[in-house]
């Protein structure tokens, strides 16, 4: 269950990483695309040597737990992942819709001084 909710936070961050830079958000975007490979890569790799018996989530939290500055690092690489890709959807009003809705076109200047 923990790995479900991992991947699928790691995929949430990558499908809005790619629709803020659809959007046009060039410098959100990429850093949030380039920390949400990065940095479950870098988890990886970095917890492959764990001992044997515990899994990597456990290992993590001892290394947390015995002040490694590695494993503070990588908290807080997933904090600024969070916090970018959470930032991303509330400003620039992301919408994960079927696109059955109907969209209303916003009117123009020119539209508003006609009437």
């Amino acid at each position: 269950m923990v790995w479900l909710l991992y991947w699928a936070f790691i995929l949430l961050c990558v499908l809005v990483s790619m629709a803020t830079l659809i959007k046009k958000d060039y410098v959100l975007g990429l850093s949030n695309l380039i920390l949400s490979l990065f940095t479950p890569g870098y988890a990886f790799f970095r917890y492959m040597d764990k001992t044997n018996g515990v899994n990597e989530i456990e290992y993590f939290f001892e290394q947390l737990k015995s002040a490694n500055l590695e494993a503070y690092f990588i908290l807080f690489l997933f904090l600024v992942l969070l916090l970018i890709t959470a930032y991303n959807l509330i400003t620039n009003n992301i919408e994960f819709n079927s696109g059955n809705k109907k969209r209303i076109k916003p009117q123009t200047k020119r539209a508003v001084k006609a009437k």
